[in-house]
């Protein structure tokens, strides 16, 4: 029985993970990465995605407006990073970037995605915090 009701959670697990690799946020952030030449230069190609952990989180409101806080695993020929995604979406259903950041392993270098001419100098998004300032 035990058996049984571990692997119902697990499956329930992976669909959830699967469902947010469907998204528009998730999506477009791998798209993004994957067209940025410093991101390419890092990770060296081909660029795999990896396993979203279990902080990974979509909300959505019954006004269709939302948050989207995850961090995407990467990994190319020559090193791995994180990619750190906090989108918000409008009554309209359009989903914007609140931070789209990569960091390659642990190097304190993280480049913005959103605007490359913007450097930061603070710690990519820290999913506990990010969850507890959503409205």
């Amino acid at each position: 029985m035990l058996l049984v009701f571990g692997g119902c959670m697990l499956a329930m697990y992976v669909g959830a993970i699967q469902a947010i690799k469907n998204t528009s946020p998730y999506k477009e952030a791998v798209e993004l990465a994957c067209a940025d030449k410093r991101v390419v230069d890092l990770l060296g190609e081909p660029i795999q995605t990896g396993m979203l952990n279990e902080q990974a989180k979509i909300d959505m409101k019954d006004d269709e407006s939302g948050t989207a806080v995850f961090v995407i695993p990467m990994e190319g020929s020559k090193a791995s990073g994180k990619l750190f995604v906090d989108a918000q979406r409008t009554k309209d259903r359009k989903w914007t970037f609140r931070e789209l950041t990569f960091r390659v392993g642990e190097s304190p270098e993280v480049i913005n995605l959103l605007n490359e001419d913007m450097p930061l100098n603070i710690d990519p998004l820290n999913i506990d915090e990010a969850q507890k300032e959503t409205p």
